[in-house]
């Protein structure tokens, strides 16, 4: 048995493990990219131009802010499912 069949073997085996981990990563990062896309898109910083500018920079802030509080739970979401798939990947041995 090769190295790729011992490794293929084992995520078959265990792939709602696996396939947890792989969705809740790429949902976290999903939310991340398109709330990014969102905050830092060319047309959206020009349409926050054309209100006041109390508004606008309150606006900006709040993107911001926003961004960087989604990066946070990101980062402790990921974190969480990376300690909960290494926990029942310990089990196994």
């Amino acid at each position: 048995m090769t190295f790729q069949q011992l490794a293929l073997n084992n995520v078959l085996r265990n792939k709602r493990i696996y396939l947890g981990h792989f969705f809740s990563s790429t949902f976290a990062v999903l939310i991340f990219f398109t709330y990014g896309l969102l905050v830092f898109h060319p047309n959206l910083q020009g349409e926050l131009t054309h209100v006041s500018t109390i508004m606008s920079t309150f606006g900006k802030i709040g993107f911001h802010l926003s961004y960087y509080l989604i990066f946070v739970f990101s980062f402790l979401f990921i974190f969480y499912s990376v300690s909960a798939f290494l926990k029942n990947r310990k089990k196994e041995f």
